[in-house]
């Protein structure tokens, strides 16, 4: 997998940029994520785990199609009626935009991070040095009257690439706003 993104790198950094579309804008992005996973216990008091993910990100255009940037997942997540514990997966994203209008854009991502939210076993915990693969795709829309704004709406999966016992896939719902800062 860590060779998958290797080659993905290489292929988005040769020689496909062009100097019309290349770094022409700063595009930042920001989306909260809320997930709630609980049942009712014999007495109607719900158990479980809340979630909420805010991601901040960072990106730039290399052509016309390939955008990449940086991404902070802030993680905070909390047994109900427990304290809200923080983690924080953080690292580069790629999106290929397979439709792409000034309206309207369809992409497909994939991203390299490092963190230490390990999804192992039924409740997730803090461990150090963890490596997640993401995979995932999305629509941006623009907002018409807000000039530089756009709706993103995406999933990602994030697969820790440690060997680890009862891990299993972290998945981002992602409803969020981009604003974008014209540089030429």
């Amino acid at each position: 997998m860590v060779k998958l993104n290797i080659f993905l790198l290489i292929f988005l950094f040769s020689n496909l940029y062009s100097e019309h579309y290349f770094a022409n804008y700063l595009k930042v992005g920001s989306s909260l994520t809320y997930i709630r996973n609980g049942e009712k216990d014999i007495y109607g008091d719900i158990q479980g785990e809340i979630e909420y993910t805010w991601n901040i990100n960072l990106g730039i255009p290399l052509n016309k199609r390939l955008f990449t940037g940086l991404q902070l997942l802030n993680i905070y997540a909390s047994e109900i009626g427990e304290r809200k514990k923080y983690y924080a997966v953080y690292g580069l994203f790629n999106q290929y935009q397979f439709v792409k209008t000034k309206t309207f854009s369809l992409f497909a991502e994939t991203s390299f991070n490092r963190g230490n939210y390990c999804t192992c076993n039924n409740i997730p915990f803090k461990k150090k040095d963890l490596y997640y693969l993401g995979i995932g795709s999305g629509t941006e829309i623009v907002i018409p009257k807000i000039k530089n704004l756009s709706l993103d709406l995406s999933f990602i999966f994030y697969e820790i690439l440690n060997k680890i016992q009862g891990k299993y896939s972290y998945t981002q719902y992602i409803i969020g706003i981009n604003y974008k800062i014209i540089g030429r």
